[in-house]
């Protein structure tokens, strides 16, 4: 079975003081099976090894992917938010704008009660009024009803 060309021979110096040459037990079947479960766990492990450097390197891609994702991304990413602060000022431009049209239409609504009464006195004085038109300033182009029909500015208002 073995044979001295397989296995070298051992010295026993602690017996004889001399060496001798001493070949090695033939391997049961018990320690042949043990041996092959060895060999199986460790390549069983050795195959968990090499997945976990598969997942380090895959990770490691996937990070550097992002990596530049991002830096692609990032001029995007400037141009929104500076785009958000111009929205942001057109907005308080806007709030500006109508807060000038709500005044304006305050003023025209009041300009417009005025214009109504200013009518109604002129049709009503027309109406009471002497067979005489109204006085025309030339200097101003104007008719003063004031001075005809004996009226103040204030009563005009």
């Amino acid at each position: 079975m073995w044979t001295s060309a397989m296995h070298p021979p051992r010295a026993n110096l602690a017996q004889t003081g001399t060496a001798k040459p001493t070949f090695p037990s033939p391997m049961t079947e018990e320690s042949i099976e043990k041996t092959a479960q060895r060999v199986q766990s460790s390549l069983r492990d050795l195959g968990i090894i090499a997945r976990e450097l598969l997942k380090g390197s895959r990770s490691e891609e996937v990070l550097s992917t992002a990596a530049r994702s991002m830096v692609q991304h990032e001029g995007y990413i400037d141009n929104c938010s500076l785009n958000i602060a111009r929205l942001e000022i057109l907005s308080q431009q806007i709030a500006l704008h109508e807060e000038c049209m709500e005044q304006s239409l305050s003023n025209v609504e009041d300009l417009q009660w005025k214009l109504n009464s200013l009518t109604n006195r002129t049709k009503k004085l027309s109406a009471d009024s002497s067979p005489h038109p109204p006085a025309l300033d030339p200097a101003e182009g104007q008719y003063h009803f004031e001075t005809l029909h004996g009226l103040s500015t204030s009563d005009a208002e």
